[in-house]
């Protein structure tokens, strides 16, 4: 046949096009395969540059753990400038820095792991920066499918990519747009209502609550020492005014009382857990389901503490065994859902939460957890329409203001997400929120309006220090005690933004630590470039994950401390 007939020509450009696709088709493969390597290999990664530190003989070693504020950036994280730094200072001591900070993680676990750290890597000092996931509060998403394909698809790392530097552009463009210099002095602020007054006649009346509820129970039991459900509300009482010793002590007295009462092994559990003591609340979980193998709470329990630990199987475990003894259980499917969520499972984590809605259509939290998911995956107007029902069935529900304002805050309605987290401060007046005042004050350095940044800010600080987490400290107390037997140096570090008199306040009387404030260098810097400058995002209310300026002032302070209070003394 002539090659010039129609029908070679017409051969000739479709098997152009199929090498074309075939081409594309390698590449993609090419770069999925990549992707998949690169995200199992962080930790690697990270481990790599440790073993390249460890390596270096007659170094002073230091070692960083925390959360993802400690763990995230590679190179560009603040251990890894941090050991830039203090090298090139040069003077006459080589320094090397290891990154064990873990995503994600809460104190407890982190304070678990230093035995084997400190074995392993044999630091002269330890670098703290925890606690912020101890209270505990993405990429986005889209319309579920039922389309196996899709899911595939949505599932490879490469079209995550994809939607991820589309994502990233947009909001790129978005800022150019919304942040502009502004070439005028701001309007004169209007004066706004004092969101911060303290009804001190509803707190007194509360805490007369209190006392009037233990001394009923008091005499409940003077009647009746055998009361062994006296006893378990005492400890409930003790337990949520952080009276750590005293309710560990009446739950332990109900148990001597009846050892087969399984809800004294609940709640002595759910204290342990509250104070990262993961044996002991495991150990107590298991006799509860020694006692009755179908208890659900009992099994919640278990995946929340395995959760908590970063235990995905085991978690997952045992909120189905709940679900299996009480299908209508929909505290088990929300639980499923956020573990689905956290793990990036996001078909897994929408089918859960709406079998929770079917069984149960006016529970706040389930809205809540939706709209997380949905912010999670970029669907604002589901998001937006999940937390405004939620705050429908609660209004006090402060994660619902949080979110709604952040998600505003995300689409450049600066307004809208002022308006909210206000809300969310007047919402209740008892209990003020520092971080919706810190959400605040951030919002409004951003749009130039700085004496109510500074109101705010004052404010977000006094909160922080009157904040004191029972975990938290405790588990200071335990990291300042195990690295004291080994003589090895702590610094505590103040995350940015916030104040340092909360970790002061947590050794207070104590000596040998060395503090990091954070609070003014950051804030100056922010009211000098803008919080994007410094700043990915805003989890944290007045902060957030640092850029790579960002950790390179966290590494500059930390470095600057470090000298000063151990090298130039």
């Amino acid at each position: 046949m002539d090659v010039n007939t129609p029908f070679s020509i017409k051969t000739s450009f479709w098997q152009k096009i199929a090498l074309v696709l075939f081409g594309v088709l390698i590449t993609l493969a090419l770069l999925e395969i990549g992707l998949r390597i690169g995200g199992g290999i962080f930790v690697s990664l990270q481990e790599h540059r440790n073993r390249v530190s460890l390596s270096r003989k007659g170094t002073y070693r230091i070692m960083c753990v925390g959360e993802s504020t400690t763990a995230m950036g590679g190179n560009a994280s603040y251990p890894s400038q941090l050991e830039k730094i203090l090298n090139g200072r040069h003077i006459g001591i080589s320094f090397s820095v290891i990154n064990k900070g873990r995503a994600g993680t809460i104190t407890g676990f982190i304070v678990s792991q230093i035995e084997s750290c400190l074995d392993e890597y044999h630091p002269d000092m330890v670098v703290a920066m925890m606690g912020i996931n101890d209270g505990g509060t993405c990429m986005p998403y889209e319309r579920p499918t039922s389309s196996e394909i899709i899911v595939f698809i949505r599932s490879m790392r490469t079209y995550k990519l994809a939607r991820f530097l589309l994502l990233h552009l947009e909001i790129k463009v978005k800022e150019i747009r919304l942040y502009k210099p502004r070439k005028n002095k701001p309007p004169a602020q209007e004066r706004q209502p004092d969101l911060f007054s303290v009804e001190l006649k509803k707190a007194h009346v509360e805490q007369a609550d209190h006392i009037a509820k233990e001394n009923m129970l008091k005499k409940a039991l003077e009647l009746n020492p055998k009361n062994e459900e006296a006893y378990l509300e005492l400890g409930r009482l003790c337990r949520t005014r952080d009276q750590f010793e005293r309710a560990e002590d009446n739950f332990k007295k109900a148990l001597k009382l009846n050892p087969k009462n399984e809800e004294a092994y609940l709640e002595l559990a759910r204290l342990y857990r509250d104070y990262d003591q993961f044996e002991r609340a495991e150990d107590n979980l298991k006799k509860a389901l020694e006692l009755n193998p179908k208890n659900e709470e009992s099994y919640l329990a278990l995946g929340r503490l395995y959760r908590g630990y970063d235990q995905f199987e085991r978690a997952e475990d045992n909120f189905k065994k709940a679900l299996e003894l009480n299908p209508k259980n929909d505290v088990a499917s929300i639980a499923l859902g956020e573990l689905y969520r956290y793990y990036d499972q996001f078909e897994r984590a929408e089918d859960n939460l709406k079998k929770a809605l079917e069984l149960n259509p006016k529970n706040d939290a389930i809205y809540l957890e939706l709209a997380r998911l949905c912010r999670t995956r970029d669907q604002f107007e589901r998001a937006e329409d999940n937390l405004k029902k939620a705050l429908e069935l609660n209004p006090n529900n402060e994660g619902a203001y949080l979110e709604l304002g952040q998600l505003y805050r995300h689409q450049g309605q600066l307004q809208q997400a002022e308006r909210w987290l206000r809300e969310g401060l007047k919402s209740n007046p008892k209990l003020i929120s520092p971080i919706l005042c810190g959400a605040l004050a951030t919002l409004y350095e951003e749009t130039g309006r700085i004496d109510l940044a500074q109101r705010y800010y004052k404010k977000t600080k006094e909160l922080w220090l009157d904040w004191n987490s029972p975990v938290t400290t405790r588990n200071y107390h335990a990291l300042k005690e195990i690295l004291a037997k080994r003589k090895i140096k702590l610094v505590c570090v103040q995350y940015p933004m916030c104040s340092v008199g909360i970790l002061k306040k947590i050794f207070e009387g104590q000596e040998g630590m060395i503090f990091v404030d954070n609070e003014k260098i950051f804030k100056e810097a922010v009211k000098r470039e803008g919080y994007k400058e410094y700043f990915k995002d805003i989890f944290a209310g007045n902060f957030g994950h640092c850029t790579v300026k960002g950790n390179f002032l966290l590494a500059e302070n930390i470095a600057r401390a470090i000298l000063k209070e151990v090298f130039f003394r």
